[in-house]
């Protein structure tokens, strides 16, 4: 009975310690149709 005990509370501790460190993909990334931030959206144009 005791080991039963210790194990579900290891179970549980592994997974609540999973849960909150397994979080979503937190990197910025732009999307495909946006430019990064630091390239002009048009180019530029030279005077002849």
């Amino acid at each position: 009975m005791n080991k039963k005990v210790i194990s579900l509370a290891l179970v549980l501790s592994l997974a609540a310690a999973l849960g909150a460190c397994g979080g979503g993909d937190t990197t910025t990334s732009p999307s495909p149709g946006e430019s990064p931030a630091g390239s002009p959206t048009t180019s530029p144009t030279t005077s002849p």
